[in-house]
């Protein structure tokens, strides 16, 4: 299985992980059942702001979203 990359942003309404720093000026852009996701995204690309998934070890699965990634702080 593959590591999968680490984001570098997330929406603090919604969790969702961003791969780039558009949304942090943009707002998060993920549709909800109301409409879009009007969250705050913040900036999280240090190290110890993510932790490998441990059921997964980074490939992805139900618990991490898919992601690999969990946040380590809300």
């Amino acid at each position: 299985m593959t590591e999968k990359k680490q984001p570098i942003a997330r929406c603090l309404t919604c969790g969702t992980p961003y791969y780039s720093l558009a949304p942090v000026i943009d707002g998060c852009v993920t549709q909800t059942v109301s409409g879009r996701c009007d969250g705050e995204v913040v900036i999280r690309w240090n190290n110890d702001d993510w932790i490998i998934c441990p059921h997964c070890d980074g490939s992805g699965c139900p618990h991490c979203d898919d992601i690999g990634w969990l946040p380590a702080r809300p």
